[in-house]
């Protein structure tokens, strides 16, 4: 129990962490929805 309550507050940070640093990588690689696809799973 406790490892998934841990894997959900890590990805919770990661998320967190990547969205504030997604608007830079999109405003250089705008094609690329790899990673702001990845933060919509890590919300899910």
């Amino acid at each position: 129990m406790f490892e998934t309550v841990d894997h959900r507050i890590a990805v919770g940070w990661a998320t967190d962490c990547s969205e504030h640093i997604l608007p830079y990588f999109e405003k250089i690689y705008s094609q690329d929805q790899r990673p702001s696809k990845a933060i919509e799973v890590g919300r899910a």
